[in-house]
C-alpha cells in the first residue's frame, strides 16, 4: 500500500479552517488533525531565522506579517524558500514536545499521548513523523491521505510542497470585516492593526499560491463565504481538490466530531451551538463594527480584498478620508489577550509610525506615487502582487 498523501489547510483564524477541518476529517479516506502543530512551524520559522541576518530574535514571537521592514522581508522569502530536508531540527526535542502536548489539548487532543514517539534530525522528517502520529491518532489504516489545519501559516506552503510532491494545500480566506468582528467582540481582544495586517498578508499568500505555476493544480482556494453559500458546489470542489471521492455526509454538519469524538460546534462570536452552515455569520460584521472600524479595516486590506473579490463600503482608495489613518481603533492594553500585550502594537507613537507606512502603501498603490522594485516588496512582500493588484483597482467597486 502507498503511504498516504499529505493535505495542509490553513488560513486566518476565524475563516472557516476549523470547519474544513472537521468536514475532511470525517471522510472515511482521510485521517485529519486540527491545530495540533504551531511549535513546530515557529521552530521552523526560528531555525530560519537563525541563518537570516538580523532577521529575528525573539523565539516566542507569533508569525510576523513581515511588511515594511528589509530584514523582515529577507526572513519571509527565506521561509518561502525553505529546504526542509537539509534544515536541522532541534536537537533536544523534549521542550518542543512539552509545547506542543499543551497545543495537541485544546484541538487534537489524541495526539499527545504519541508525542514521545515525534522525531526526525531534519524539518522534512519532523514534520512527516507528525503527519505519521495523526495518522495514528485518527486515521484507521486504510486512509490515502493525511491531513492538518494550522491557521496563521500561509507562508508554510511553499515549503511543505517542495518537500513532499503529492501534497496538496487549502487556503481558506474569508471578509476581513468579519474576521475581526468576530475577534474583537470577544473579552479578550488582538491589536486592530496586528489583525488586519494579519489578514492581509495571509490572504495575498492564499491568492499567490493559487497562482503560483510552479505549484498548479497543488493549491486549492477556498473563499468561507461561497462554501457556506453554496455548500453542494464547495464541498465537491474540496473533495476533487484533495483528490478523494465526493461524501455526501461532509454535507451535514451535525456529522463533524471534535478533536476527542464529541459533536462539534462551530467557533462563534455571535452565535452559540451552531452545527449548521451558518449564513447568518456572514453579514453579522455590519451590526457589530463601527463605520470607523470598517474603514479602518478596508484602509488596511483594501488591495487585497478587491483582488479576492470583497466590496469596500466605508473607504474609498481614490479619494482617502486623512482621519482613518490619523485616528486608527486602539485596543487597551488592559484588553488584549494575555499573550499578545508584548506584541500589541498599543503603544501611540508606534501606531503613528505604522499608520503612517499604510497611508503611503495606500498611495502607493493607488497610483499617486513612483513604485520602484524595493518599494513593492515592503509594501506587498512579492512585488508580483502588483500588476493583479492594480487591476483589481481598476475594475473594482470603489
Amino acid at each position: 500500500m502507498m503511504a498516504p498523501r499529505q493535505i495542509f489547510v490553513t488560513g486566518m483564524f476565524r475563516s472557516g479552517t476549523t470547519l474544513v477541518a472537521r468536514m475532511l476529517a470525517i471522510h472515511p479516506d482521510l485521517a485529519f488533525a486540527s491545530d495540533p502543530y504551531a511549535p513546530i512551524f515557529k521552530a521552523l520559522r526560528n531555525a530560519v531565522a537563525a541563518h537570516t541576518v538580523d532577521a529575528h530574535n525573539d523565539e516566542e514571537a507569533p508569525l510576523d506579517d513581515y511588511y515594511f521592514d528589509t530584514a523582515k522581508c529577507d526572513l519571509f522569502e527565506a521561509i518561502r524558500s525553505a529546504d526542509l530536508q537539509s534544515l536541522s531540527a532541534p536537537h533536544d526535542l523534549a521542550p518542543l514536545r512539552e509545547k506542543l502536548a499543551r497545543q495537541c489539548l485544546s484541538y487534537s487532543p489524541r495526539i499527545e499521548p504519541l508525542l514521545p514517539n515525534l522525531d526526525g534530525s531534519s524539518f522534512a522528517e519532523l514534520i512527516e513523523s507528525g503527519f505519521q502520529l495523526v495518522a495514528e491518532a485518527y486515521g484507521n489504516g486504510d486512509e490515502s491521505a493525511v491531513g492538518l489545519k494550522e491557521v496563521w501559516s500561509g507562508e508554510f506552503v511553499w515549503p511543505l510542497l517542495a518537500c513532499f510532491p503529492n501534497a496538496k494545500a487549502v487556503v481558506m480566506v474569508r471578509d476581513p470585516r468579519a474576521v475581526v468582528a468576530s475577534k474583537n467582540v470577544s473579552a479578550e481582544k488582538y491589536p486592530w492593526l496586528f489583525l488586519a495586517r494579519q489578514w492581509r498578508k495571509l490572504a495575498a499568500l492564499a491568492w499567490l499560491a493559487k497562482h503560483d505555476e510552479q505549484l498548479s493544480g497543488r493549491v486549492h482556494l477556498v473563499r468561507y463565504e461561497d462554501l457556506v453559500q453554496h455548500p453542494d458546489a464547495g464541498v465537491s470542489e474540496l473533495c476533487e481538490a484533495v483528490g478523494v471521492s465526493f461524501d455526501k455526509r461532509l454535507l451535514d454538519p451535525e456529522e463533524y466530531r471534535d478533536g476527542d469524538g464529541a459533536p462539534w460546534f462551530q467557533n462563534s462570536s455571535h452565535y452559540s451551538q451552531v452545527r449548521n452552515f451558518n449564513r447568518g455569520s456572514l453579514t453579522r460584521w455590519r451590526d457589530v463594527l463601527s463605520t470607523e472600524e470598517t474603514a479602518f479595516i478596508e484602509a488596511i486590506c483594501w488591495p487585497e480584498m478587491l483582488l479576492l473579490g470583497y466590496e469596500l463600503e466605508q473607504f474609498n482608495p481614490r479619494r482617502p478620508d486623512n482621519t482613518t489613518f490619523s485616528s486608527p481603533p486602539i485596543v487597551e492594553t488592559d484588553d488584549l489577550a494575555g499573550w499578545i500585550q508584548p506584541y500589541g502594537m498599543d503603544d501611540p507613537q508606534l501606531v503613528s509610525e505604522e499608520m503612517a507606512h499604510e497611508r503611503l502603501r495606500t498611495e502607493m498603490l493607488s497610483g499617486r506615487s513612483q513604485l520602484s522594485e524595493d518599494k513593492l516588496r515592503v509594501h506587498l512582500l512579492d512585488p508580483s502582487l502588483h500588476q493583479p493588484l492594480k487591476e483589481a483597482f481598476d475594475n473594482g467597486h470603489c
